[in-house]
């Protein structure tokens, strides 16, 4: 939709987030634009950047991040390109620590094409992709929806044949180890695999991350269920530190663990 109000075409369209929290919330506020309701545009604009932008980076480990070297800040350039496309009132925003005021206001007389965004089918299951047995680990199948079984199987491949940094690189792990000798020094004195496909699933939306302080079902609502045609019940993973990990399983599900990372399960009907 960004690309599209500046008229440059992609080969490809999909419905589907990379990282549906906290970014699928933006839908609301455009939707609002497009139908002239600019006042419920701009106010959903400050829910957003003030409440949901930051927390639905949780899963990053941004928070001791202004420690290190380089630190520029936290920026939602987003929100800014979204309120400059549809010319929203951003006064309240123009102290956050979040919002690029300034660069939502750099060259404010622009014009931009912009038509509603369509709805996409999702292709994630529909190109024939995904659907092999994970066969380096035959049982993690019950836990693992199709889609992204072959995506585990390479992190699980891989783990055990690459060298420790060149996993780290190929996985973009600074977003959660800082120090790459961190996490080589980690992997050496103890089992990683399963935390490591605990934080790669998450950031694939399988499963939800909450802070401490958040509560399940205050963030139901932001839980992915890749199993549409099963009962499910929801598995929690229980990762040594101080965040929480959810996801939808299948109701037959009876792993105790994956890998070092226990998990504990409880009913639950959608």
């Amino acid at each position: 939709f960004l690309f599209g109000a500046y008229d440059i075409d992609l080969d490809s369209h999909m419905s589907h987030y990379e990282k549906s929290n906290p970014y699928k919330c933006t839908r609301q506020i455009i939707d609002s634009a497009f139908m002239q309701e600019l006042d419920k545009a701009k106010e959903r604009l400050q829910v957003y950047v003030k409440e949901e932008w930051f927390k639905g980076h949780s899963d990053y480990e941004w928070k001791n991040a202004f420690k290190k070297p380089g630190y520029v800040g936290f920026w939602s350039f987003e929100s800014a390109a979204i309120a400059k496309l549809f010319a929203l009132d951003d006064t309240a925003l123009r102290e956050d620590i979040h919002y690029p005021y300034e660069l939502a206001h750099y060259k404010a007389h622009r014009q931009f094409r912009l038509s509603p965004i369509t709805n996409w089918q999702e292709s994630v299951a529909e190109d024939g992709c995904g659907y092999d047995s994970i066969s380096v680990n035959v049982e993690l199948d019950q836990l693992i929806p199709a889609p992204l079984r072959n995506y585990v199987s390479e992190i699980i491949k891989d783990f055990e044949t690459l060298p420790k940094e060149e996993f780290y690189d190929n996985y973009e792990l600074s977003q959660i180890w800082y120090v790459k000798e961190e996490f080589v020094s980690e992997c050496e004195e103890s089992s990683m695999l399963g935390s490591l496909l605990v934080f790669l699933l998450a950031s694939k939306e399988f499963i939800m991350q909450l802070d401490y302080k958040e509560d399940l079902e205050d963030n139901l609502q932001n839980m992915t269920n890749m199993w549409k045609n099963e009962k499910v019940k929801i598995a929690r993973f229980l990762v040594d530190n101080d965040q929480y990990y959810y996801a939808y399983v299948p109701e037959m599900c009876s792993l105790s663990c994956i890998y070092e990372v226990s998990i504990e399960y409880e009913s639950y009907q959608l």
